[in-house]
């Protein structure tokens, strides 16, 4: 179900313990900074019904620094337990909230086989987990499994086939942003959320969809390694050294006249188990 590959893109996230792991922490470090990121984050949390004494999971935690929000809204009443494919992604996890207190612990498993029992959590939630799955249906319906009738579902994805950024060589821009599209090894994903929860029998199925749009070019440099998807383009034989350098140039020319201008959608969708 898990897509392995080490490449310097975002796919390596399928692969977490046979990558960089300290450069794809950083990455999630990265993300975890942005304002786009907290708000929708925080909006994800009110969804899944998060509170005090709620018991609950996130599926693909990472690091743990979601899971940490989480314990702190259920309180010492509550429970948050967060599943992880990763040995290394689940060891920051601990080390880093060592301190947190009983009510919040991590779990090395894969999403589509977690090793709980039906119904044992009130709220469910994945972020940007899916992308990087190969069969992200049988992760939902073990999400579905796990969560209590009437309990709340919530997946959250970016669109990675949304990239988009201004340019003046639009011929290559559509080459860009077909390497973003591809530098996970799952990009539809977010666009078929919608469908999979209502194929996974969820009830009440809300989708928002959520555009990230920055003036800074740097997330796209250090979290998408947009130079990175340029050197696999010209790798793979699909983009020209020249074309290459051209984007290179005018990108460095956007950044340093602060003109650069750039985006990606996110996908969040949420739904109910039902009674």
């Amino acid at each position: 179900m898990i897509l392995e590959s080490k490449t310097g893109l975002l796919k390596d996230f399928a692969g977490v313990d046979a990558a960089d792991g300290n450069d794809l922490i950083g990455r999630l470090d990265r993300m975890q900074a942005l304002a786009f990121f907290k708000r929708y984050k925080q909006e994800t949390f009110a969804l899944m019904g998060a509170g005090p004494g709620r018991h609950l999971a996130d599926i693909g935690c990472g690091t743990g620094d979601d899971a940490r929000l989480l314990a702190d809204v259920v309180g010492p009443e509550g429970s948050v337990t967060g599943f992880d494919l990763s040995a290394t992604m689940v060891e920051q996890a601990r080390e880093r909230y060592a301190g947190a207190g009983s009510q919040l612990s991590f779990v090395q498993a894969p999403a589509d086989e977690l090793p709980v029992g039906d119904a044992q959590f009130d709220g469910v939630r994945t972020d940007r987990l899916y992308v990087h799955l190969s069969d992200p249906a049988a992760a939902l319906r073990e999400a579905v499994r796990v969560t209590k009738p009437g309990g709340r579902v919530v997946v959250s994805e970016p669109d990675m086939a949304s990239f988009w950024a201004v340019t003046a060589l639009p011929d290559i821009g559509w080459k860009v942003a077909r390497g973003v599209a591809e530098s996970v090894n799952n990009a539809p994903a977010a666009r078929n959320l919608y469908h999979l929860f209502k194929d996974a029998g969820l009830e009440d199925v809300g989708a928002s969809v959520q555009t990230l749009a920055v003036a800074d070019p740097t997330p796209a440099e250090n979290i998408l390694n947009i130079h990175g998807i340029v050197e696999s383009l010209v790798a793979g034989g699909r983009m020209s050294d020249d074309e290459a350098a051209a984007w290179r140039t005018e990108w460095d020319q956007l950044k340093a006249a602060d003109r650069f201008f750039g985006g990606l959608s996110f996908f969040i969708v949420a739904g109910q188990k039902p009674l």
